[in-house]
């Protein structure tokens, strides 16, 4: 298992092929990332939008429930 710490906080694990991200030594798993789908009807949308969390509450969710290997 590869790691980084990053500060006395914030750890990065590889873990079965994946980074994981460790708050105070706990798992974080909260919002770890957004998939975005923008067509060019919907790119008005997104001219106010200042947080990722405000992404996420106005955008389609239907590409989260798909699994992605990279």
């Amino acid at each position: 298992m590869k790691e980084f710490q990053i500060n006395k906080f914030l750890k990065l694990r590889l873990e079965n092929g994946k980074t994981n991200i460790y708050v105070k030594n706990q798992l974080f798993r909260h919002c770890k990332f957004l998939m975005i789908n923008i067509g060019p009807n919907n790119a008005s949308n997104l001219e106010d939008v200042a947080s990722i969390d405000e992404a996420e509450k106005i955008l389609d969710k239907s590409l989260e429930e798909k699994e992605f290997n990279s």
